[in-house]
């Protein structure tokens, strides 16, 4: 054992036996002892040297006595305090079991039940000692102990007794009380009046951790956490998270409001709001939109179109009221596309299976890399294979059924293109007329200049003529699910527009200005707008326009050279889109350790070569050219 120990064990002897040390905080060292005057095991802490000499003991003491008299089922009481030599301590039951620290450290992640309950257990404890004036100060999973499962908060009032003694001496000292992790924005600041809102974010900060696995902010210092604290939002749970029921969302995102009049009142109106999302456990929920609906969950990938780079991440408008901002998780990988695929013909390069679970894109050729050729890709992995049989193919569309898919390619004459047809496992393609599969099974094609439908075995004539001609004109549209509307690009006043409009020319209603329509519902339909972003609207139930402002979802949408934007939506609401750098360029962004995304300053879209950091990682060197 240390000296320090010893000196201590002889110290306290005639009250405690020390045992051993079970751990040491930033504020004080713990020691498991055992009670001789009531035989029972305790812990004993004792407050650093340093803390209490600017502090004062005498005066840590008598505010310490003020949260001695809590009596609640969640917090741990306070048995003892005072001094020995000139160490300061205090004592509390040794509860045996692990912290919430410790669950976290096995899991990452909980179970969403019980980090509705645990949170809600701890709400509880942070009520009722608001009530009797007392703010906990270094609310975090540590101070969270799970005897049996159930949730019981330490050390209540310990800060805010170092404080209240300390006084200015801490400020002038450079001493802080609390962790940067679960700091609210105005404990952070070093505000002296503190109200229980801040324990409420310092809540919602370990609840955010036990749905994502990660506090709302984190950095490799002290200061870099709390300049993000005190500057940004946290992104939203689902982000990390899917699964999260939006009302849980919703309450998150309430308590860890910077401002502390935009929190909840008190932390029990924390828990009431935790209580009704409580039903929900996780199940996936349907990408559409209705009057009482959020706007859809999207899981995405997106890629830069020509370059080596892609980004796959879960995609969510924020969905709170008047809130527009839209946060992605990124991950770089690689993906095997040439430099030349010529985006500007027969249609977007990408296409989802309907179900959302593989992705179909225009890859290099794996035999020659100068051609291509389609590869597939389940989202839910980072490796795709090619296809066989679809050199030289472009434009893909996957079929509603999932199993088969068709693409266009150069003819022998290299002139013009034909469209194909094949299984999407591979195999022989053959000759395929050019129409669009609803998911009902009809076909939607395009003759003597009309749209129609036909049902699954209507013959379609095999004319060369018709099949070069109308090829592309089924690209840059969408048909409705119940077939009745379809969604294109119109030109009103030379500005690209998109319109809905029946079948047979007769209605037709402009709806915003932007192109590349997709129906995500009957009544939901996303489009790229002329600021590049994609943005999704609930459509009025004649159809002649939005409900309401379309929420932008994602920004920066490239276009391929025919102008069609370049993304796809399934029926489910996955979403893959390529960033808006034109053929042949990239984007140069940093990309934290969480997956954080930042533009480089001054960076414009363009050719970039290799990139080299600095040692100390504030530098980058990089190749601009063609």
């Amino acid at each position: 054992m240390s000296a320090e120990f010893d000196r201590l064990a002889q110290a306290l002897a005639d009250r405690y036996r020390l045992e051993r040390e079970l751990g040491a905080g930033g504020m004080a060292t713990v020691y498991l002892a055992h009670d001789l005057r009531h035989q029972r095991q305790v812990a004993l802490k004792v407050l650093k040297p340093e803390l209490a000499a600017v502090i004062g003991g005498e005066r840590f003491l008598h505010e310490i006595r003020t949260t001695a008299n809590l009596q609640h089922p969640h917090i741990l009481p306070l048995f003892d305090s005072g001094t020995v030599e000139g160490t300061v301590f205090y004592v509390m039951p040794y509860v045996e079991g692990e912290s919430l620290r410790d669950r976290l450290a096995r899991e990452k992640q909980l179970p969403i039940p019980d980090a509705v309950r645990i949170a809600r257990e701890v709400a509880a404890a942070l009520d009722y000692a608001h009530r009797h004036g007392v703010i906990h100060r270094d609310i975090k999973p540590e101070n969270i102990l799970l005897p049996d499962g159930q949730a019981l908060v330490a050390d209540f009032g310990i800060a805010l007794a170092a404080s209240s003694a300390g006084g200015s001496r801490m400020t002038e000292s450079g001493m802080s009380l609390g962790t940067p992790r679960y700091m609210s924005p105005e404990q952070a600041m070093g505000e002296h009046d503190i109200t229980p809102r801040s324990d409420v974010y310092a809540l919602g900060c370990v609840l955010y951790e036990m749905l994502t696995g990660d506090p709302p902010f984190t950095g490799s210092t002290a200061q870099a956490i709390i300049a993000q604290i005190i500057t940004e939002d946290p992104r939203t749970p689902s982000v990390r998270r899917p699964t999260t029921p939006p009302e849980v969302e919703e309450a998150v995102l309430t308590a860890l409001a910077r401002l502390p009049a935009d929190r909840f009142p008190s932390a029990a109106a924390f828990s009431t709001a935790l209580a009704d999302g409580a039903v929900s456990t996780g199940a996936r929920r349907a990408a559409t939109l209705r009057p009482s609906a959020r706007p859809p969950v999207l899981f995405g990938l997106a890629f830069l179109a020509v370059s080596a780079l892609a980004a796959i991440g879960w995609l969510r408008p924020a969905g709170r009221a008047g809130d527009q901002r839209v946060t992605a998780a990124v991950l770089p990988l690689e993906l095997r596309t040439p430099t030349n695929v010529p985006l500007n013909e027969s249609g977007p390069p990408v296409s989802l299976g309907p179900d959302g679970g593989f992705l179909i894109y225009v890859g290099a050729d794996p035999d020659s890399g100068a051609a291509t050729a389609l590869w597939r890709r389940p989202l839910d992995r980072l490796e795709a294979t090619p296809i066989p049989g679809t050199r030289g193919a472009l434009a893909p569309e996957v079929h509603p059924d999932g199993t088969s898919m068709s693409f266009s390619r150069r003819r022998a004459d290299g002139r013009t293109n034909e469209r194909m047809e094949l299984p999407i496992e591979g195999g022989l393609p053959t000759p395929a007329p050019p129409v669009r599969r609803l998911r009902d099974g009809r076909r939607l094609l395009r003759a003597d200049s009309a749209f129609r439908l036909v049902d699954a075995q209507a013959e379609i004539p095999p004319n060369d003529r018709f099949w070069e001609r109308d090829h592309r004109a089924l690209h840059n549209l969408d048909v409705s699910p119940d077939g009745l509307w379809l969604a294109q690009t119109q030109k009103f006043g030379g500005v690209d527009s998109v319109v809905l409009r029946t079948l047979e020319p007769r209605t037709t209603h402009r709806l915003a200005a932007g192109v590349s329509p997709r129906f995500l519902a009957e009544d939901v339909l996303v489009f790229r707008a002329p600021d590049g972003t994609l943005q999704v609207g609930r459509l009025r139930p004649d159809r002649s326009g939005f409900v309401s402002a379309p929420l932008p979802l994602v920004s920066n949408v490239s276009l391929a050279g025919s102008g069609e934007a370049i993304f796809d939506v399934a029926a489910d609401g996955t979403l893959v889109y390529a960033p808006g750098a034109a053929a042949g360029q990239g984007r140069l962004v940093w990309v934290d350790a969480a997956g954080h995304e930042t533009p480089f300053p001054g960076a414009e879209p363009q050719v970039y070569g290799g990139v080299t950091l600095s040692p100390d990682g504030r530098l980058a060197a990089v190749t601009v050219g063609a």
